[in-house]
C-alpha cells in the first residue's frame, strides 16, 4: 500500500527547489512560489484586492508565502497565496490568518 502511494506521489507531485535570489520583486513571474515579499497574481483585476486587512485587529496582513500549485488534470496554473497578520494575538487565532487560492490560465 505504501509503495503504490509513493509511486502516485511521485507521479503527481513537484516539489520546488531553491532558486536564485528575488531581488526585483515586480519582475516576478506568478507562477514563482516564493516567502515573503508582493503577492503576483495572474489577473491585473486581482490587485485591487491586494490591501488584505486582518479581522481582527483591521491592520494590513503581509504575505507570508505564495505557491503554485498547477493543475495537472486540467492543464491550468493555480496560485495559493497564504497572508499573515504581524501582530503576534492575532497570529493566534484563525482571525489573524488568510488563506486565497486564485486559478490562472
Amino acid at each position: 500500500m505504501t509503495h503504490c502511494l509513493e509511486k502516485r506521489l511521485q507521479e503527481y507531485a513537484a516539489v520546488g527547489i531553491p532558486g536564485a535570489w528575488i531581488t526585483d520583486d515586480e519582475s516576478v513571474q506568478p507562477t514563482i512560489s516564493k516567502f515573503g515579499g508582493s503577492p503576483k497574481y495572474f489577473y491585473l483585476w486581482q490587485k485591487t484586492k491586494e490591501i488584505i486587512d486582518c479581522l481582527s485587529c483591521k491592520q494590513k496582513m503581509y504575505l507570508l508565502t505564495q505557491i503554485n500549485a498547477p493543475l495537472m488534470s486540467e492543464l491550468s496554473q493555480r496560485n495559493i497565496y497564504v497572508f499573515m497578520c504581524c501582530n503576534p494575538k492575532c497570529t493566534k487565532s484563525d482571525k489573524g490568518w488568510k488563506v486565497i487560492v486564485q486559478r490562472g490560465p
